[in-house]
């Protein structure tokens, strides 16, 4: 799956490490950062007014590692600024084949 960060503000933004959320009604959350391949020091990124940047995140490789994830139906991406402040985030609903 493919995610875009879009600044649409006329000011520069600088984004942490976004955060992978995976929730299951009545179970426990489990949050994992957003690392690119081979980019370990990627974030925090500065985003200048009105560009954006795309980053790939592979579930596949999430679910080799804790197979356990494979029983979880949301996933939200929470997007901070550097400061902590929510700038956005995004809930999925996963349907994954038996």
């Amino acid at each position: 799956m493919t995610v875009t960060v879009r600044n649409i503000r006329n000011t520069m933004v600088e984004i942490d490490t976004p955060i992978l959320e995976f929730r299951q009604p009545r179970m426990k959350k489990r949050k994992y950062r957003i690392v690119e391949k081979g980019e370990k020091n990627l974030f925090p990124l500065c985003l200048m007014p009105k560009t954006d940047y795309d980053f790939k995140v592979e579930f596949n490789k999430l679910y080799e590692r804790d197979e356990i994830l494979r029983q979880y139906r949301q996933v939200i991406i929470h997007i901070n600024n550097v400061r902590g402040k929510s700038i956005n985030k995004k809930k999925i609903k996963i349907s994954l084949p038996k």
